[in-house]
Order: C-alpha cells, then structure tokens, then sequence
C-alpha cells in the first residue's frame, strides 16, 4: 500500500513537472562556438526557455592553432585581416526560419566584431521580420560593435541589444537576464497617434507585427499621410513592410490595423475582412473618432508614448 502512494505521488510530481517545462516552440537558440565557452551560455539559454538548439559548424573547423592571436599567420587573424574573405559553413538542414518568431543568436567576440562564420550565417538566413536577441562571450569587448554589424546585414529583423557573457557564467545570471526581457516584452506596448491637434492614447497587441510596429517607433516617430476608403477607415501606407498575423476580423472605432503587410488603417466604422490586428485607441476617444480625424485626407504622427 505504502509502495503504491510513493509511486502515486512520484507520477503526480513528474506530471507537475512536465506541465512546468512546455517546450517553447516559436524560439531557437543558434551559436558559433569556437572554444566552447559559446556553446556553454547557449545551453544554459536552451535550458531557461526549453526551446530548439542549433550550431552554426564551419566546414573547416578551427584548431588552436587557427585560434592564436598572437601569431599574425593564423586562421582567424589572416580572416580578419582579410575583410572580403568568406567562410563557408556546413549547412543547417535541420534549421528552418519560418518556424521561429525569436531567435537568440550567440558567437565570441573577435577584434570587437562578428566572427566571419557569422556573418555566413547572416548572408545565408536573411531572419526577415524575427526577433534576433544576440549574446556573446568575451571577458572584456562590449558586444555594441557586433550589433551595429548585425543591424546592418539583418536589415528586416528586429535585432535587440543584446548582452556580453564573461567564462563563468552562471545559470541564473541567464535566467534574470531572460526573466527581464520577457518582462519587458509581456509589458503594455503604449502608443500616442497625433492628428488634427489632438494627441490620442493607443495599446498595442501583443503579435509579432504589433512588437515590429513598436520597435519603428522607438527609432522614430512614423508621420503617414492617410486617406480615407469606404466611408470606414483612414489609410495610409508604411515604408517598410511588417510580418503579417492576418485573421477575420470585425473591425470597431479605435481599431488601429496592418492590411497586405504595408499598409496601416484607422477604423471609426465597422468592416470585416483578414486583417492583422496591430492594436486600438484608447476608449475615451471612440466615440468621437470619425470627428477627430476629419474628412479628406489628414497626416497622422504615430510615436510612443511617453511615460
């Protein structure tokens, strides 16, 4: 009897367990590791979120004598001198971006930069419209300069700062960090929409179009010039193009809504059709909406709001 109780509990504290673990689908862990000090942080990433893990493994890989800085003939000080030479990777068949909404993207930091088996990586998965939150290992070089690069050939992602792991790192040292990014995501993106002299408040949603959307504002104020189109909405059109989450939606007053992926609407009537949902004015302004925004054509200034 006493057997059968044990064995019931343990069962319960495993289930217990595995409901705590659910496996995070929408995001993979992808690193360059040249001395295992990468591949150790990227782990200890995969272990905090429960989510996929991949190498990006060079077709030729580096020896520790490929690895000596001080000797300006080696491998990788040849590479970095050489600032058009390519380094080919194995291919990562097992790695699809479609399936992924957030990557976080790990390498060393070599001479402040990217390493040349990166930048393949980034030439190879262009990573349109992911979330790309890069992480390094150095005891001392900020990851800064590396970012810049990634923004540069990761021009339709949205790249984060990113964070700098000195040897040693610990397991909860990466459990915080990750434990304040998603605080930071899980936080209500805020909006002001200035037209015609009035400045009205807006909530964003929580999608990835809506957090792509977020980040152009954080850059910089969007200043749209919007036209009205059946007697519904006013629209206008967005110089780049977001990722889409379209679903059937009845739109109502206030809805703020992304169509074909660069166009940005503003409802004060009902309409029906596959939208994406990129977020809705604030209540207070609903009902005298249709006024606010006037009739013809009108500029409208999207910032974020400030606190």
């Amino acid at each position: 009897m006493k057997k059968g109780i044990l064995l019931l509990f343990l069962l319960l504290f495993c289930m217990m367990g595995c409901q705590s673990r659910v496996k995070d689908d929408k995001t993979a862990v992808v690193y360059f590791s040249a001395t295992s000090h990468t591949e150790a942080i990227a782990k200890k990433i995969k272990k905090k979120l429960n989510c996929s893990l991949f190498e990006i493994v060079p077709k030729e890989k580096y020896t520790n004598e490929d690895l000596n800085y001080q000797n300006p003939n080696s491998r990788v000080c040849m590479e970095h001198l050489n600032l058009f030479q390519t380094v080919e990777i194995e291919p990562m068949n097992d790695f699809s971006q479609e399936d992924y909404e957030t990557i976080y993207l790990g390498y060393p930091i070599w001479w402040g930069f990217l390493p040349k088996v990166v930048i393949t990586f980034c030439n190879t998965y262009s990573l349109e419209h992911k979330k790309v939150i890069p992480f390094c290992t150095s005891e001392s070089t900020d990851i800064s300069g590396s970012v810049i690069e990634l923004k540069t050939l990761l021009p339709n992602a949205d790249v984060e700062h990113g964070k700098r792991f000195p040897d040693g790192t610990t397991q909860k040292e990466i459990d915080d960090w990750i434990n304040e990014i998603q605080k930071e995501g899980n936080e209500n993106m805020k909006i002001d929409v200035f037209v015609n002299g009035k400045h009205l408040s807006a909530t964003l949603e929580n999608n990835s179009s809506a957090k792509q959307f977020y980040q152009l504002l954080k850059e910089q104020p969007l200043t749209i010039q919007m036209d009205d189109y059946g007697s519904f909405e006013k629209v206008g059109s967005l110089e780049k193009t977001l990722v889409r989450n379209d679903e059937y939606i009845t739109t109502s007053s206030g809805d703020i809504i992304l169509y074909q992926g660069n166009q940005i609407t503003i409802y004060y009537d009902v309409n029906r059709w596959n939208f994406t949902r990129l977020g809705k004015i604030d209540e207070a302004y609903r009902n005298s909406l249709k006024e606010l925004l006037g009739e013809g054509s009108v500029e409208i200034t999207f910032s974020v709001l400030k606190k």
